[in-house]
């Protein structure tokens, strides 16, 4: 697997972090709305944010290697 399929493959996961996150964030509306309790809701939703973080925080790492990866590789 290349450095690009690597960075390819978390974008994928950051993007279904985010949805994860939406369909939780309106979940917890369907909840509020119909008057039940929101609490575990709110503990899954703060786990999928906290999730979501790690994976754009590895993302970000990656781009940022690959970026200098790529510098030294055209200054040779």
């Amino acid at each position: 697997m290349s450095f690009e399929d690597d960075l390819s493959a978390v974008e994928e996961h950051v993007a279904e972090a985010r949805r994860m996150v939406q369909r939780q964030k309106g979940l917890m509306v369907r909840l509020e709305a119909a008057g039940a309790s929101t609490l575990d809701a709110q503990r899954i939703l703060w786990l999928l944010e906290s999730n979501l973080r790690r994976l754009e925080n590895h993302r970000d790492f990656l781009k940022a290697n690959f970026s200098s990866a790529s510098a030294d590789q055209r200054a040779t």
